[in-house]
């Protein structure tokens, strides 16, 4: 019995410990931290994106035509209405978004193109998308699957693992791009 007890309080101090923690994730009802790839479908929500209520489904965006219900019994409606199991309604604001868990954070503004486990990945509103086209961006820089940056004027760089790259063409690195390995000029 006295077993039983400390078991019993070990796992009443842990789920304290992980409800404390600020993970966005955590469930008390379940009173565990989910694993890493259930939060990778935890991921998964809406967004609203001028207006507009968009659903996020394994890192795809679409817009949002039927009803989505959360893990913690909340609904929210597809013009962005969350409806609560208590009764309260709230309103999506533009910049918000509700995980499948039900939890509603802000969208931070953190977009970037990464090198993560030798993939080139697009992480975007916290999601980390695997590349499967080559991609345009702002300044006119173009990012290769392959690993590699052809820069706007010309040079082409190697990706390193966790070399970042924001959406605008800027090294978010500490080093800037002449440290970074040149592989070839096009010139």
């Amino acid at each position: 019995m006295k077993k039983i007890l400390t078991i019993v309080s070990a796992i009443a101090f842990a789920v304290q410990v992980n409800a404390q923690s600020g993970d966005p994730h955590f469930s008390l009802a379940k009173g565990r931290v989910f694993s890493e790839r259930e939060q990778t479908t935890m991921q998964n929500g809406v967004f609203m994106r001028n207006g507009v209520p968009m659903e996020v489904k394994n890192g795809s965006e679409m817009r949002m035509y039927e009803d989505m219900k959360m893990l913690d019994g909340s609904k929210v409606l597809t013009d962005g209405t969350i409806l609560r199991l208590d009764g309260t309604q709230t309103k999506l604001q533009e910049g918000e978004r509700i995980f499948l868990s039900g939890v509603v954070s802000p969208i931070p503004k953190n977009e970037y193109v990464t090198m993560n486990n030798g993939r080139m990945t697009i992480v975007k509103d916290t999601i980390w998308i695997q590349m499967d086209r080559n991609l345009m961006l702002e300044n006119g820089n173009r990012v290769f699957v392959q690993g590699y940056v052809v820069t706007s004027d010309g040079k082409k760089v190697q990706f390193k693992e966790g070399d970042k790259m924001s959406m605008g063409g800027a090294w978010m690195n500490d080093q800037p791009i002449f440290n970074s390995k040149l592989l070839q000029s096009s010139k």
